[in-house]
């Protein structure tokens, strides 16, 4: 089972591997919907208007590069699967600088510009669906409030970006981990406070080391250290966190940056 030609209108990398089939599309879209209307005005049923937009889902293999111009007339909504947004040096370095998961928007920063410095990679088997800025103005929203989603979306970025800086710039190696782990946690559950200490990791430490500015042998020495203080415990990609304070307490995590209700300690 082979790939459609192009996806939209960008210049992308497209692969000939056989597919996984592609998941409901309720899901992330509930997501989607559910985040949007916590800063924005949304119209009536806009969850069945989004559903009968009749979006087509795309199929991103893992490790394939997503990369170039003509972003602008569309969003890339992420069904399954995790992408990263990442930069690189000229002498290959790469420091992913976003991770994002089912129901996230993947390209809100580029999104509006003629041409979208778009650098995207899908580190695991991914679908996407692409919705158009016409859609989701004509279609989702009420009148005049596609600049201010576009605002909110970027801001809650620009959030998470500050705090990912100050992660890699101040803090100690094993702080970085927890602290990633701790927002992943949150992320999968869509809650300040997750009840489910229990995720799929599906990143390599070579993609966690360039999330983290660490080397993949640094990566692995510090998941150790967590192993051993019984904070966490790790099967295959399974993580699973045995003392949910020790490890807010170890990445200094503070989830209110993440626009969600913090409902106390456990």
């Amino acid at each position: 089972m082979g790939f459609e030609a192009s996806v939209g209108a960008g210049n992308f990398i497209v692969s000939s591997r056989r597919k996984m089939p592609p998941p409901d599309i309720a899901a992330p879209l509930d997501r989607l919907i559910s985040r949007l209307s916590r800063h924005s005005l949304l119209k009536d049923k806009a969850r069945d208007a989004a559903v009968g937009l009749k979006l087509r889902p795309h199929f991103w293999s893992a490790k394939q590069l997503i990369v170039g111009g003509d972003t602008g007339a569309r969003f890339m909504l992420i069904l399954s699967g995790m992408v990263s947004s990442f930069e690189e040096t000229r002498s290959g370095q790469r420091q992913i600088v976003a991770l994002h998961l089912p129901g996230d928007l993947a390209n809100v920063a580029t999104s509006p510009a003629p041409e979208g410095d778009l650098q995207l990679e899908a580190l695991t088997d991914s679908w996407v669906v692409e919705i158009a800025v016409a859609d989701l103005k004509t279609r989702l929203l009420e009148p005049s409030a596609l600049a201010g989603v576009l605002w909110r979306e970027a801001s809650h970025d620009a959030r998470v970006l500050a705090k990912w800086v100050a992660n890699r710039g101040r803090k100690s190696a094993i702080s970085r981990l927890a602290h990633l782990l701790c927002e992943l946690a949150c992320r999968h559950e869509q809650t300040a406070s997750p009840s489910i200490l229990a995720f799929d990791l599906s990143m390599t430490q070579q993609q966690l080391a360039d999330a983290l500015a660490m080397t993949a042998v640094h990566v692995n020495r510090e998941l150790q250290k967590l192993r051993r203080e019984k904070v966490i415990r790790t099967h295959h990609r399974l993580i699973e966190i045995l003392d949910w304070n020790a490890l807010t307490s170890i990445g200094e995590f503070d989830p209110r940056y993440l626009g969600w209700p913090v409902l106390g300690k456990r």
